[in-house]
């Protein structure tokens, strides 16, 4: 009987031991490890290659990313943007202070720079497609896997 508890036991401990990488295996290290702390050209040298060989789609996604208005109008879910003003797809109304947007008692001013060099560069440019809380997202990583639909970034939340 006791042999039968401690094999039982050490199939669980093992169990628990590679279930992160069989289950990465086949879902991807997304779901285990935060996307901040990854290096995404690691994996995916060959997109980021594609990319910046694009030239001016690379330009333009670059320009994106480090705007802060706009990346911050995507977190948002915005319908409608000018200089001082964005609406949410919910209708609210937030406001720029000159520092930082704000709807009532709230603020937020989204950036995706990582690294505080006051620039978009190497992995920085790939949350702007895929960091989860700039589309609606509360995924524990950080990081949504996602493809280009168009209308979300270059068109506007109303059809959602």
């Amino acid at each position: 009987m006791n042999k039968k508890i401690l094999l039982y036991l050490a199939i669980m401990v093992l169990g628990l031991y590679v279930m992160p990488t069989t289950v990465s295996l086949f879902s991807g290290q997304h779901t285990f490890y935060s996307g901040m702390d990854v290096s995404c050209e690691k994996c995916h040298s060959d997109v980021l290659s594609q990319i910046v060989n694009s030239g001016y789609v690379y330009e333009k996604h670059k320009a994106a990313a480090g705007n802060t208005n706009y990346t911050t109008y995507l977190s948002l879910g915005g319908t409608d943007y000018s200089n001082d003003q964005i609406t949410d797809y919910n209708g609210n109304i937030w406001l720029w202070t000159g520092s930082v947007w704000q709807n009532g008692s709230n603020t937020t001013n989204v950036t995706l720079d990582r690294d505080g060099l006051n620039g978009i560069d190497g992995g920085e440019i790939c949350m702007l497609c895929h960091n989860a809380s700039l589309f609606g997202s509360s995924a524990h990583t950080g990081v949504i896997v996602r493809v280009c639909d168009d209308d979300r970034c270059h068109g506007n939340k109303n059809n959602y």
